[in-house]
Order: C-alpha cells, then structure tokens, then sequence
C-alpha cells in the first residue's frame, strides 16, 4: 500500500469520526455566540467547502487532459513502467508549479492591502 493510499484512508477516517462531533461542535458555536466569543462565520466554511471542491475538479481535469500530452514529451527510451511512473512524476510537477503559482498570485491580489 502507497503512502498516498493511507493518507486517503486516514483522511477518510478522520471525516467518518469528525461527523459523529458534528453535534457537539454547533453546540460549542452557539455556546460562542452567546457570550460574544469569536468564531468563525459559516459563510466562511461554505466558501471553503466550494474551493475544496473546485480544485479537485481543476486537478482531476486537469489530469486527464494533460495525460496524453505529456506521454508525447517524454522520451522514447522509457518504456513500460518507468514510462508511467516518469508520466505521473512531470504530470504531478507540472500540476503543483500551475497550481501554487496561481495560489500565489491570487493571494497577492486579495490580501496585498
């Protein structure tokens, strides 16, 4: 089992625990609320839920189209499984530099001031 693998199923495990504290949490907000703590607005949270959601859309598209374009980059000494495992590594690569550049970019424009 990949290390990749038992992250996914941690996180999995987590959601599955973290569901049967739904309860207790709203109760802890309403709690806050009362006596005029701070707490973060769920506005927030959906806002947060949408771009989780997004960006696993962006990275699953964006996986798919950019699968075949890069097997033709690669060069033709790689076959079989070094092939694929060369394909993930630049396809992986690629997708973190676009992503954490627009992250970066998109972050200077909304919180520069």
């Amino acid at each position: 089992m990949t290390s990749e693998k038992i992250f996914k199923w941690v996180c999995f495990a987590l959601i599955g625990i973290l569901i049967f504290c739904l309860k207790g949490f709203l109760n802890f907000r309403s709690f806050c609320e009362a006596k005029g703590y701070y707490f973060f607005p769920s506005d927030s949270l959906v806002w947060c839920g949408v771009g989780f959601c997004s960006i696993f859309i962006i990275k699953y598209t964006y996986y798919t189209t950019m699968r075949k374009p890069i097997e033709k980059i690669i060069h033709s000494r790689y076959i079989g499984e070094e092939r694929i495992k060369k394909r993930e590594m630049v396809l992986k690569l690629s997708y973190d530099t676009v992503f954490y550049s627009l992250t970066t970019i998109t972050a200077f424009i909304l919180f520069r001031n």
